[in-house]
């Protein structure tokens, strides 16, 4: 595999920036990624940790000032870390070493290097994350798992995930219900390589198609449908969009998990959802994080 030179910095922001930023920055860099710096004595958090990735050196003064420009809108102060280049390497590879083994409910989500660690009692998920955002440590990935797992009793034979960053939810689909199919798709052309690298890494890669799609704009997403289930973790503005689009190609008594949203904007997505007929099943909450399940019937 090629090896890549890259450069890395971050900055922190408040909980209250959140996920709103991430809109502003999704332009920005090759790659952002979230996580928690500071939490409060509720466990929630109070303060994340941004990174940024770049595929070349980044004239310092101009990102600075694209920086401040975002951030003022966002009313706080930014303190750029360093920049610094990521020595030449695999970059896979690299991230393997880096992923967090984590423990989500049935879940074992971790890297190569954690291989031997998986308990006996968990499904394990390997991901080699490489470019693509999703090592299972966000909040809003783990909210989506737990409610996938209430819904267990549930049979599932066609299932979209939809901005499926590394494939941990269509992994997780595909182990949870054996029978499903599932399309696993994102407008990032190197997370839709990942997830296929993914899924074949956790030997299901013959139950998950992989591809590049604009929301549901592809034939891919398109001619798959109707769905009975949908995964969906992005952001709430996406998730609002695409509501139109979303329940006509939801099969009767299908269900829908959405999250990448904290709760200022859960009234919006559950809203823009329910004027197309869906109505709530459960919301789960993950410090300020959001995951909503919906159903046609």
């Amino acid at each position: 595999m090629r090896s890549i030179s890259l450069w890395k910095t971050n900055f922190l922001a408040p909980a209250s920036a959140m996920p709103a930023l991430l809109d502003d920055l999704d332009e920005l860099a090759l790659s952002v990624a979230v996580f928690e710096d500071e939490a409060n004595e509720l466990e929630e958090t109070v303060r994340w940790r941004i990174d940024l990735t770049f595929d070349h050196e980044p004239a310092l003064d101009k990102l600075e000032a694209g920086l401040q420009e975002i951030v003022g809108r966002h009313g706080f102060t930014l303190r750029l870390a360093a920049l610094e280049p990521i020595p030449e390497a695999d970059w896979l590879a690299v991230t393997a070493a880096a992923v967090k083994p984590l423990r989500l409910g049935r879940f074992f989500v971790h890297g190569a290097a954690a291989r031997s660690e998986v308990p006996a009692d968990a499904i394990g998920i390997e991901v080699e994350a490489g470019l693509a955002f999703g090592s299972g440590e966000h909040q809003t990935t783990q909210a989506c798992l737990d409610a996938m797992e209430g819904l267990t009793g549930r049979r599932f034979a066609r299932v979209l995930d939809l901005g499926t960053g590394s494939g941990i939810l269509a992994i997780a689909a595909a182990h949870l219900w054996p029978e499903a199919v599932v399309t696993a798709v994102d407008n990032d052309p190197v997370a839709a390589r990942v997830t296929a690298e993914n899924a074949l890494l956790n030997g299901v890669g013959g139950r998950i198609t992989a591809g590049v799609s604009e929301g549901w704009r592809s034939d891919l997403v398109r001619l798959a449908a109707p769905y009975d289930l949908v995964l969906a973790n992005i952001l709430a503005d996406p998730l609002i969009v695409m509501a139109t689009d979303l329940a006509p190609n939801l099969a009767s008594g299908g269900v829908v998990v959405l999250s990448g949203f904290i709760g200022r904007d859960l009234p919006r997505v559950l809203g823009a959802h329910e004027a197309q007929g869906l109505r709530e099943l459960e919301r789960v909450e993950r410090d300020a994080w959001r995951a909503l399940v919906l159903t046609t019937a």
